[in-house]
């Protein structure tokens, strides 16, 4: 059935062949050396160090590794600028990797847009450092009288139609696969809608 639905949607007789892609973030001292520190699937989750090596390690695989800079001090990655209005497709990448969930601090949602945290029409550059990533709900949300979204690559800030703050700092995502000892940084959010008129 799996064979015959393929070749309906397709048009091939086989699923041999057919490209996919798949972005792992992995720590260079796993990839490159005998660290443990498992490779991540935004989107998705950890994935053990060992598996990932084994599957590159498959001569028959397809496989283009892109490096991502980011700063010494915190792991957090850094750069890209674009002139254009909508994002290219690397820093959309780049976005989905680094925020993996909608950045919205009550949002659990994926990533689906690349947003400009300043709008574009009001000047906002397409660069990193107006780079947010937003599920698409939360992306429209923030079009509506009252709502804004401010801040850095290192944290964002939104303000409701209430006048309420929220600002969350941004996770590098190698972060995430460390085993962490302290109490998380952020606590429990608490919301205030406005009341209806």
């Amino acid at each position: 059935m799996a064979d015959l639905f393929v070749e309906l949607l397709t048009g091939q007789t086989t699923a041999d062949g057919v490209t996919a892609e798949v972005v792992v973030v992995m720590h260079d001292s796993s990839l490159f050396g005998d660290d443990d520190v498992p490779a991540w699937i935004p989107g998705h989750g950890p994935l053990p160090a060992g598996m990932v090596k084994h599957w590159l390690a498959d001569p028959q695989a397809a496989k283009f590794f892109r490096r991502m800079y980011t700063r010494a001090t915190d792991g957090q990655l850094v750069a890209l600028e674009s002139k254009r209005r909508h994002f290219p497709e690397g820093l959309s990448k780049m976005l989905a990797i680094r925020d993996d969930t909608c950045a919205t601090p009550w949002c659990n949602s994926p990533v689906e847009d690349a947003d400009h945290r300043k709008p574009w029409a009001h000047g906002g550059t397409t660069s990193w450092a107006n780079a947010t990533g937003l599920c698409k709900r939360c992306n429209q949300r923030k079009e509506n009288r009252g709502w804004s979204y401010s801040g850095t690559p290192d944290e964002l800030t939104v303000t409701t139609p209430t006048g309420h703050q929220y600002t969350v700092p941004t996770r590098p995502p190698i972060s995430q696969l460390r085993h962490d000892t302290t109490d998380p940084p952020i606590g429990p959010i608490d919301i205030a809608w406005p009341a209806a008129a």
